[in-house]
Formats: structure tokens, sequence, C-alpha cells
């Protein structure tokens, strides 16, 4: 696994910081349900009335697979190596989409996203970073239009009357570092478009 610098373990990663609000969130509505599930089995003749519910179950199913793959990227991306051997290829939309629910939660708005994220390959270096990657970006570089502008191919555009973020240089740092083989490109001033450019090997 790719060693991390001493600056960037555990209690400074800046996405993990950014998305913890929205997961625990996420994790509760979940468990909510669950809970919810789980005392319709206990009235009489509430057997009936699960089985109808059964799509439920299997959509929650779905969503803490996700969210245990985000942590699991986090926990990763801040020191300890919580992924292992596991590989999601959505899991760049996993992060993204988690992103953009964290800075609403910030008061801010969603950052908009044109087109779908690729899947990613399992080769695709360790597995964490270019899920990390992604919403790093979307969720930590505000003020910017998103939009798949061809396979593999961010670019955020400032919005009208829009500004780079003050921590954004650190962040398109951070990025460059922890994706090597990547393209992430600035234009001159501020209005100069992010583009990030995933080589084709890693996209699934």
């Amino acid at each position: 696994m790719t060693e991390l610098p001493d600056q960037l373990r555990a209690g400074s990663d800046p996405l993990t910081r950014a998305l913890l609000p929205v997961l625990v969130h996420e994790v509760k509505g979940a468990t909510q349900l669950l809970v919810g599930l789980r005392s319709i089995l206990e009235v009489p003749g509430g057997e009936a009335f699960f089985e109808k519910r059964a799509p439920d179950l299997s959509q929650t199913s779905e969503r803490m697979h996700e969210l245990g793959f985000a942590m699991a990227v986090l926990a990763t991306a801040s020191g300890a190596d919580m992924l292992m051997a596991r590989r999601e290829a959505t899991g760049l939309r996993t992060l993204i989409d988690l992103a953009q629910r964290a800075a609403s939660f910030d008061g801010g708005p969603t950052p908009p996203m044109e087109g779908e994220p690729p899947l990613v390959a399992p080769g695709a270096l360790d597995g964490w970073q270019v899920p990390w990657a992604g919403g790093a970006l979307v969720g930590l570089c505000r003020g910017r239009d998103w939009a798949w502008i061809e396979a593999g191919v961010l670019r955020g555009r400032l919005a009208d009357g829009g500004a780079p973020s003050p921590d954004e240089a650190e962040i398109v740092d951070l990025v460059r570092r922890r994706t090597p083989g990547a393209g992430l490109d600035s234009g001159p001033g501020a209005e100069g478009d992010l583009v990030w450019s995933l080589p084709a090997p890693w996209l699934g």
C-alpha cells in the first residue's frame, strides 16, 4: 500500500472531516429503518406487511454496503488500511454523492454535477485513492460546476461570479499526490477550470 506522509495521517484528512456528518446521518437513517422493520415483525400479523416492505430492506442493505466502502476509504486515507483487498467499481460515484450531500450539510449549495462518474477498475492504485480524490474535488473545491465531459475526464468550472475556495490549492496538491498518473490541470487566474483526467486503465 502507498505510504502516507506524516502530515496526512489520522486526524488530518480533510475529506474525512467533511464527510463524517453526512455519514453519521446516513447510517442513522438506515438503522432507524431496520428498527422499524423489526418492530413490524413483533406485531401480530406483521409478517405479511413485512413482505411488502422487503424492497426497503434490500435498498437499505445496498446503501449500508456503499457506506461501508466509503468509511473504509476514509479510514485508509487517514492512515489505517481498512480497505484491504476490497474494491468497488462504483466507489467513485459513492464518494462524489456523499461529497455533494456534505456540502449541503454545511449550509451551502449542492455542487452541480453533469454526467455520471465512471466505474473504476480494481487495479487503479490501491483502490481508495480514486474515489477519495473525486470526493475531495467535488466536495472541497467549492464554487465550481462539475461535469464529466468525456470518459474519465471531470471538469470543474467556476460558477458565474465565483472564485476558488481559499483551500483549493491545498486540495488540488493533495489530489495530485494521491493519484499519481492522473492528470489534474488548472487554468491561469480565477477564470481557470480544473480538469481531472483518469488514465484509461483505471476505468472499469
